[in-house]
């Protein structure tokens, strides 16, 4: 499963929004939103598994029109113009997998800084 993933600063803090599913997550610092952002996905998964509900691909709406619009503008950005993104990094990706008794699944995070 690949997910997009859309990171801003919002009020002195970094908050990762999946565009696929309505989720998000903030951080302090760029990783620790990333991080939030995988504990809540891997959470969703496992609980939605455990109580019988529709898997995320089925029971959760993409994220609202505003972030795909960011996540579109933020792709259009060439890599070498514009405002740098926290460490010289204008995007990226980022793998993490889950294991759990049901299912090993990896996950990998695309990440545009809008």
């Amino acid at each position: 499963m690949t997910l997009d993933v859309l990171l801003f600063q919002e009020t002195g803090s970094w908050v990762a929004q999946c565009l696929q599913y309505d989720i998000a997550a903030p951080g302090r610092k760029i990783d620790d939103a990333i991080y939030e952002l995988q504990r809540i996905i891997c959470g969703q998964i496992v609980v939605r598994k455990e109580l019988n509900l529709p898997s995320i691909e089925q029971g959760l709406p993409r994220a609202p029109e505003i972030y795909w619009r960011l996540y579109h503008q933020a792709k259009k950005k060439p890599v070498d113009r514009g405002p740098q993104a926290p460490h010289g990094k204008p995007g990226g990706m980022k793998t993490f997998s889950l294991y759990s008794p049901y299912r090993q699944k990896t996950i990998t995070l695309r990440v545009h800084y809008a």
